[in-house]
């Protein structure tokens, strides 16, 4: 991912929170992300949201995404899907990129364009709602079935015909 090269080049074959699987060793010149090769056509690079391929060290991380070619990451560190993280991290993600984009955007345009890669959560973490009839045993996993979160947002409902495969 943000490499353009398959798996067998990347290694990476999932996301870096789990035992087996080593951080993105991207750099410059030997895997370079869009990050690094945007900056080398003179382009300010900035990421926003969620990243899963690397670990980040405790405390400030708002130059954590330096070596993959992204600057103004954001300070709160990476999101990592779990249940209901897209409802809480979201929102803070949307408020971090809008805020780039009326502050630093336009500063930075000034003297060169820019790019700004903004990754939310969801869809991701639909995995962990409760969609089955209230009979149905759920199967535990790593984590537990959510239902949803009681908001407006999650009470809305559009009436749509489903086809006969979801019956």
């Amino acid at each position: 991912m943000w490499t353009g090269q398959h798996t067998p080049f990347t290694r990476m074959f999932d996301n870096t929170n789990f035992a087996w699987i080593e951080d993105m060793r991207a750099d410059a010149a030997t895997l370079p992300t869009i990050g690094h090769m945007l900056r080398e056509l003179g382009y300010y690079t900035a990421y926003k949201g969620k990243w899963h391929e690397s670990e980040f060290a405790e405390g400030n991380t708002k130059d954590a995404m330096e070596p993959f070619g992204f600057a103004d990451f954001q300070e709160w560190g990476d999101a990592y899907g779990a249940p209901l993280d897209g409802f809480t991290k979201d929102p803070q993600t949307a408020a971090d990129a809008a805020g780039w984009l009326a502050n630093r955007a336009p500063e930075i345009a000034q003297s060169q364009p820019w790019y700004l890669a903004v990754n939310f959560i969801n869809p991701h973490d639909i995995m962990y709602f409760d969609t089955d009839a209230e009979e149905m045993v759920q199967v535990r996993g790593m984590f537990p079935i959510f239902d949803a979160p009681d908001t407006p947002l999650y009470q809305q409902r559009w009436p749509t015909t489903l086809p006969a495969s979801f019956f």
